[in-house]
Protein backbone atom coordinates (compact mmCIF):
# COMPACT_ATOMS: atom_id res chain seq x y z
CA UNK A 1 0.00 0.00 0.00
CA UNK A 2 1.38 3.41 -0.96
CA UNK A 3 2.16 6.04 1.68
CA UNK A 4 -0.05 8.53 -0.19
CA UNK A 5 1.70 11.36 1.62
CA UNK A 6 0.83 14.94 0.81
CA UNK A 7 4.29 16.43 1.24
CA UNK A 8 7.95 15.57 0.79
CA UNK A 9 10.41 16.91 3.38
CA UNK A 10 13.37 18.75 1.92
CA UNK A 11 15.77 19.07 4.82
CA UNK A 12 17.96 22.14 5.10
CA UNK A 13 20.97 19.82 5.31
CA UNK A 14 20.39 19.02 1.61
CA UNK A 15 22.11 22.33 0.84
CA UNK A 16 25.30 20.92 2.36
CA UNK A 17 25.15 17.55 0.62
CA UNK A 18 28.15 17.29 -1.70
CA UNK A 19 26.42 14.82 -4.03
CA UNK A 20 23.39 17.04 -4.52
CA UNK A 21 25.51 20.14 -4.93
CA UNK A 22 27.47 18.41 -7.69
CA UNK A 23 24.29 18.00 -9.78
CA UNK A 24 23.20 20.53 -12.39
CA UNK A 25 20.25 22.63 -11.16
CA UNK A 26 17.86 20.75 -13.46
CA UNK A 27 18.86 17.39 -11.91
CA UNK A 28 18.43 18.78 -8.41
CA UNK A 29 14.83 19.51 -9.31
CA UNK A 30 14.54 16.02 -10.79
CA UNK A 31 15.72 14.55 -7.46
CA UNK A 32 13.11 16.56 -5.51
CA UNK A 33 10.37 15.62 -8.01
CA UNK A 34 11.27 11.93 -7.63
CA UNK A 35 11.04 12.25 -3.85
CA UNK A 36 7.55 13.74 -4.14
CA UNK A 37 6.48 10.94 -6.48
CA UNK A 38 7.81 8.23 -4.14
CA UNK A 39 6.06 9.89 -1.19
CA UNK A 40 2.74 9.81 -3.00
CA UNK A 41 2.95 6.49 -4.84
CA UNK A 42 5.62 4.49 -3.02
CA UNK A 43 5.82 2.69 0.29
CA UNK A 44 8.54 3.57 2.81
CA UNK A 45 10.80 5.02 0.14
CA UNK A 46 10.35 2.25 -2.45
CA UNK A 47 8.31 2.45 -5.67
CA UNK A 48 7.93 0.28 -8.75
CA UNK A 49 8.13 2.26 -12.01
CA UNK A 50 7.39 1.54 -15.62
CA UNK A 51 10.39 2.43 -17.67
CA UNK A 52 8.33 4.94 -19.71
CA UNK A 53 6.31 6.65 -16.96
CA UNK A 54 5.30 9.82 -18.78
CA UNK A 55 3.83 11.56 -15.73
CA UNK A 56 7.00 11.20 -13.68
CA UNK A 57 9.22 12.00 -16.68
CA UNK A 58 7.30 15.24 -17.23
CA UNK A 59 7.56 16.18 -13.54
CA UNK A 60 11.31 15.55 -13.58
CA UNK A 61 11.77 17.44 -16.86
CA UNK A 62 13.16 14.56 -18.91
CA UNK A 63 11.86 12.45 -21.78
CA UNK A 64 10.34 9.04 -20.96
CA UNK A 65 13.21 7.37 -22.79
CA UNK A 66 15.73 8.99 -20.41
CA UNK A 67 13.70 8.51 -17.24
CA UNK A 68 15.48 5.45 -15.82
CA UNK A 69 18.91 6.75 -16.84
CA UNK A 70 18.22 10.08 -15.13
CA UNK A 71 16.98 8.37 -11.94
CA UNK A 72 20.02 6.08 -11.87
CA UNK A 73 22.33 9.11 -11.95
CA UNK A 74 20.72 10.74 -8.93
CA UNK A 75 22.50 10.48 -5.56
CA UNK A 76 21.09 8.40 -2.70
CA UNK A 77 18.83 6.53 -5.17
CA UNK A 78 19.07 2.85 -6.06
CA UNK A 79 17.46 1.37 -9.21
CA UNK A 80 16.91 -2.38 -9.70
CA UNK A 81 14.88 -4.42 -12.16
CA UNK A 82 11.48 -5.50 -10.90
CA UNK A 83 11.48 -9.30 -11.07
CA UNK A 84 7.67 -9.38 -10.80
CA UNK A 85 6.95 -6.99 -13.68
CA UNK A 86 8.51 -7.03 -17.13
CA UNK A 87 10.08 -3.72 -18.13
CA UNK A 88 9.58 -2.24 -14.65
CA UNK A 89 12.17 -1.05 -12.15
CA UNK A 90 12.21 -0.82 -8.38
CA UNK A 91 13.44 2.58 -7.23
CA UNK A 92 14.61 3.00 -3.64
CA UNK A 93 15.49 6.35 -2.08
CA UNK A 94 18.05 5.71 0.64
CA UNK A 95 17.75 7.07 4.19
CA UNK A 96 14.01 7.44 3.67
CA UNK A 97 13.09 6.42 7.20
CA UNK A 98 15.60 8.85 8.68
CA UNK A 99 14.55 11.90 6.68
CA UNK A 100 10.98 11.33 5.48
CA UNK A 101 8.94 9.22 7.84
CA UNK A 102 7.25 11.47 10.34
CA UNK A 103 7.97 10.18 13.84
CA UNK A 104 7.31 13.50 15.56
CA UNK A 105 3.66 12.62 16.23
CA UNK A 106 4.60 9.52 18.20
CA UNK A 107 7.30 11.44 20.04
CA UNK A 108 4.85 14.18 20.98
CA UNK A 109 2.37 11.58 22.22
CA UNK A 110 5.01 9.88 24.38
CA UNK A 111 6.06 13.24 25.82
CA UNK A 112 2.43 14.15 26.55
CA UNK A 113 1.77 10.83 28.29
CA UNK A 114 4.93 11.21 30.36
CA UNK A 115 3.90 14.75 31.36
CA UNK A 116 0.43 13.55 32.38
CA UNK A 117 1.90 10.75 34.50
CA UNK A 118 4.15 13.24 36.30
CA UNK A 119 1.22 15.60 36.94
CA UNK A 120 -0.97 12.78 38.22
CA UNK A 121 1.81 11.63 40.53
CA UNK A 122 2.20 15.14 41.97
CA UNK A 123 -1.55 15.73 42.38
CA UNK A 124 -2.48 12.35 43.83
CA UNK A 125 -2.28 11.97 47.63
CA UNK A 126 0.45 9.72 49.00
CA UNK A 127 -0.60 6.12 49.12
CA UNK A 128 -1.55 5.07 52.64
CA UNK A 129 -1.34 1.67 54.19
CA UNK A 130 -4.56 -0.39 54.11
CA UNK A 131 -6.62 0.10 57.28
CA UNK A 132 -4.17 2.70 58.54
CA UNK A 133 -6.55 3.99 61.22
CA UNK A 134 -7.01 0.48 62.54
CA UNK A 135 -3.26 -0.09 62.58
CA UNK A 136 -2.53 3.03 64.66
CA UNK A 137 -5.47 2.31 66.96
CA UNK A 138 -3.98 -1.10 67.73
CA UNK A 139 -0.65 0.54 68.51
CA UNK A 140 -2.28 2.95 70.95
CA UNK A 141 -4.13 0.12 72.72
CA UNK A 142 -1.15 -2.24 72.79
CA UNK A 143 -0.07 -2.77 76.43
CA UNK A 144 3.54 -3.05 75.30
CA UNK A 145 3.46 0.60 74.16
CA UNK A 146 1.57 1.97 77.13
CA UNK A 147 3.25 5.14 78.27
CA UNK A 148 4.56 6.01 74.78
CA UNK A 149 3.09 9.04 73.05
CA UNK A 150 2.40 7.48 69.62
CA UNK A 151 1.58 10.79 67.92
CA UNK A 152 4.75 12.36 69.26
CA UNK A 153 6.86 9.49 68.00
CA UNK A 154 5.21 9.64 64.57
CA UNK A 155 6.08 13.34 64.41
CA UNK A 156 9.68 12.52 65.33
CA UNK A 157 9.73 9.93 62.54
CA UNK A 158 8.56 12.56 60.04
CA UNK A 159 11.35 14.87 61.20
CA UNK A 160 13.92 12.08 60.86
CA UNK A 161 12.80 11.42 57.29
CA UNK A 162 13.89 14.97 56.42
CA UNK A 163 17.52 14.13 57.23
CA UNK A 164 20.08 12.66 54.79
CA UNK A 165 20.22 9.49 56.90
CA UNK A 166 16.66 8.65 55.84
CA UNK A 167 17.44 8.70 52.12
CA UNK A 168 15.91 5.65 50.46
CA UNK A 169 13.91 4.64 53.54
CA UNK A 170 10.12 4.39 53.70
CA UNK A 171 7.71 4.86 56.55
CA UNK A 172 6.33 1.35 56.48
CA UNK A 173 4.48 -0.50 59.26
CA UNK A 174 7.61 -2.49 59.94
CA UNK A 175 9.66 0.70 60.30
CA UNK A 176 7.10 2.19 62.73
CA UNK A 177 7.00 -0.94 64.91
CA UNK A 178 10.80 -1.21 64.99
CA UNK A 179 11.04 2.47 65.97
CA UNK A 180 8.57 2.02 68.84
CA UNK A 181 10.26 -1.18 70.00
CA UNK A 182 13.52 0.72 70.56
CA UNK A 183 11.85 3.19 72.95
CA UNK A 184 12.05 2.49 76.68
CA UNK A 185 8.61 2.91 78.23
CA UNK A 186 8.78 6.06 80.39
CA UNK A 187 6.33 4.63 82.94
CA UNK A 188 5.54 1.13 84.23
CA UNK A 189 3.15 -0.73 81.97
CA UNK A 190 0.45 -0.49 84.65
CA UNK A 191 1.04 3.16 85.47
CA UNK A 192 -0.42 6.32 83.95
CA UNK A 193 1.12 8.31 81.14
CA UNK A 194 2.81 11.36 82.72
CA UNK A 195 4.23 14.49 81.18
CA UNK A 196 7.77 15.61 82.04
CA UNK A 197 6.36 18.28 84.37
CA UNK A 198 4.16 15.77 86.19
CA UNK A 199 7.05 13.32 86.47
CA UNK A 200 9.30 16.01 88.02
CA UNK A 201 6.59 16.94 90.53
CA UNK A 202 6.08 13.30 91.47
CA UNK A 203 9.81 12.78 92.00
CA UNK A 204 10.10 15.90 94.11
CA UNK A 205 7.22 14.71 96.28
CA UNK A 206 8.83 11.30 96.69
CA UNK A 207 12.08 12.87 97.92
CA UNK A 208 10.16 15.06 100.36
CA UNK A 209 8.42 12.05 101.88
CA UNK A 210 11.45 9.74 102.02
CA UNK A 211 14.21 12.20 103.00
CA UNK A 212 12.40 15.16 104.31
CA UNK A 213 13.72 17.35 101.51
CA UNK A 214 11.61 20.24 100.32
CA UNK A 215 9.44 19.45 97.35
CA UNK A 216 10.36 21.53 94.33
CA UNK A 217 8.17 20.97 91.30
Amino acid sequence: MADQGRWFKLWCSALLDDHLQALPPADRWAWAALGCYIKQHGTHGVVSLNGHNMALAGAMGVTPERLIACISALPHVRVEEDKNRDGAHVVTMENWKKYQEDATGAERMRALRSKRRREEKRSSPPASLPSEDSFFEKLRNNPGYKGIDIERELAKMDAWFLTPAARGRKKTRRFIVNWLNRIDCPEPASGPVLTDRERQTLEAGRRFVERGQPARP
